[in-house]
């Protein structure tokens, strides 16, 4: 996991999924206490690490906070935490939206560690 970011909530329409052909996304979901913190995630296959800040996201009245990766190739993907160990896999099929939700498993020295459930 990298960094920490402030960054402000977000509203409605203000992300774009740049999905289709062999181009999915990813959503993970998290708890409140994660908003600003970097969550890295790889092709299982090896190669670079790609980091997005989770933050708060507004729909009308509901707020759910989440890490969004716009755009991924298909493929199997490692989701790594504060301690640059791998917490699962998620698969990203072109096209579609993968979802899984983010559980707190330990608080050290202000980095989250954690596990992986699907969907919300």
């Amino acid at each position: 996991m990298a960094e920490h970011n402030d960054l402000g909530p977000t509203g409605a329409g203000s992300v774009v999924a740049n999905i289709g052909g062999d181009r999915g996304a990813l959503v993970l979901y998290t708890p409140e206490s994660m908003v600003g913190a970097e969550i890295e995630v790889s092709l299982a296959a090896g190669g670079v690490r790609t980091h997005v800040a989770v933050r708060e996201r507004r729909a009308g009245a509901e707020r759910q906070f989440a890490a969004f990766y716009p755009t991924l190739v298909a493929g199997e993907y490692v989701v790594w935490d504060a301690s640059s160990r791998p917490t699962g896999m998620v698969t990203i099929v072109g096209g579609e939206v993968a979802e899984l939700s983010v559980r707190i498993t330990d608080r050290a020295r202000g980095q989250h560690h954690f596990s992986l459930s699907p969907g919300t």
